[in-house]
């Protein structure tokens, strides 16, 4: 039966909810690929978005590498490889952030990832006019390949992309963040990139990698000292000199260096960084209830320190 096109041995079944765009990029990779989940020739099957009839894809199940994206990933739940409720979806809101990229973060380095360094960012919100649901894996049967990456930062708690075992055959899980339709989306390269690794993995006879392990506390503090006392806080007497002093300074303000860096506004700090990570961001300030910029006479800023002047003080 011919059911397929494409240079490669290896035939991939890709069944899309709208359009054939993974399947075009399949194709250029070399592969054949085909529509049709019954056809005899298919080494691996990817559910794009979609869930099909459960008549025609069982005699699959157990037999044949799948790779599950978006919604297909209730498959999972349907064929009682997990109980009900495993599969979480939820709806995607916008960070505050101008820079809202979300995508995946594996643990340490695993074979999909390679090329990507071990996380890639696959979809830019900002750039999007509809946001899609994300569905995210609460069990503990399968592997965890990858949690959420965000912003120079990553969501532990939520997984996107696990791994079960059918019958000795892996059932490839992707739970969201990747669209293969909007040809301006910035990130169109990596996630061919990611594809193409995928493909790769799943039809390996020999399927290593690394794994997120189940972790209820990131940080664990113990003493064995009964009895501690903190040290005394002193004020600051004498402060450095000030290279440079702006005074009523405006808007963003880059106040110091590579490694650590604050960006402060008139009224309260924007964000700080500790290389590579954004420690915190958005830090107001109150004084017995009034809010600072209320109270706040002038701001004199210089590398060393930055003063506000309230209305109180002399």
């Amino acid at each position: 039966m011919n059911c397929g096109r494409g240079k490669k041995l290896q035939m991939i079944c890709v069944i899309e909810e709208k359009g054939n765009h993974l399947a075009e990029i399949i194709q250029k990779a070399g592969y054949q690929t085909s529509a049709r989940v019954d056809c005899d020739k298919n080494e691996l099957i990817i559910l794009n978005n979609i869930v099909p009839d459960l008549k025609s894809l069982l005699p699959s199940i157990g037999a044949k590498p799948i790779i599950l994206i978006g919604k297909a990933v209730r498959m999972i739940e349907t064929l009682g490889v997990e109980d009900a409720g495993t599969i979480e979806e939820r709806r995607v809101f916008m960070d505050s952030s101008p820079w809202d990229k979300r995508g995946f973060q594996c643990y340490k380095n695993h074979p999909l990832f390679e090329g990507l360094f071990g996380g890639f960012y696959s979809i830019h919100l900002n750039g999007l006019e509809k946001i899609p649901n994300v569905f995210y894996y609460l069990g503990s049967r399968a592997k965890v390949v990858a949690v959420e990456k965000r912003y120079i930062s990553y969501i532990r708690e939520r997984k996107l992309i696990w791994l079960h075992d059918i019958g000795g055959f892996p059932v490839l899980s992707i739970g969201g963040y990747l669209s293969f339709e909007e040809p301006d989306n910035p990130y169109n390269a990596e996630a061919r990139r990611f594809i193409e690794n995928s493909i790769l993995w799943m039809l390996s006879p020999n399927r290593q990698g690394k794994y997120w392990i189940e972790s209820d506390s990131v940080f664990v503090q113990t003493s064995e000292t009964s009895d501690q006392r903190l040290p005394s806080v002193l004020s600051v007497t004498n402060w450095p000199v000030p290279s440079m002093e702006i005074e009523n300074a405006r808007g963003y303000i880059n106040s110091t260096g590579r490694r650590i860096l604050a960006n402060l506004s008139v009224h309260r700090i924007e964000e700080v960084w500790v290389h590579p990570f954004r420690i915190f961001r958005s830090m107001e300030f109150s004084i017995d209830g009034e809010h600072l910029s209320e109270a706040l006479n002038r701001v004199l800023y210089t590398p060393e320190r930055v003063v506000y002047k309230l209305a109180a003080e002399r």
